[in-house]
C-alpha cells in the first residue's frame, strides 16, 4: 500500500460522521475536490485509487464534461463519501 493509504483510513472515519447536502453536480464535484485537499490525494493517486483517470476526475471536480455516473461514485467511495439520491 502506498503512504497515503493509512491518512485515507483515517479521514473516512472522520467524514463518515459528517452530512452535506448538494443540490447540483457542481457541488458534488466541489465536495470531492475539497475532500481529496483535505485528504492530502493529488488528483493523480485519487485516479488511480478510484481506477479512473485524471482527466475524468478533473471533469468531475469541475463539472465539465460527461463523466459517467459510476466514475464519480468510484471518487467519492475512495473518499469515503456517500451519494445518497432522494425524492
Amino acid at each position: 500500500m502506498r503512504h497515503y493509504d493509512e491518512g485515507k483510513r483515517k479521514n473516512r472515519r472522520y467524514f463518515a460522521g459528517l452530512e452535506q447536502v448538494v443540490n447540483s453536480l457542481s457541488e458534488i464535484g466541489f465536495a470531492i475536490q475539497q475532500t481529496r485537499k483535505e485528504s492530502g490525494l493529488t488528483q493523480e493517486q485519487l485516479a488511480e485509487l478510484a481506477d479512473i483517470s485524471e482527466r475524468t476526475l478533473r471533469a468531475i471536480e469541475t463539472a465539465s464534461g460527461n463523466p459517467s455516473i459510476m466514475a464519480v461514485l468510484s471518487a467519492a467511495a475512495v473518499l469515503g463519501l456517500k451519494i445518497v439520491v432522494e425524492k
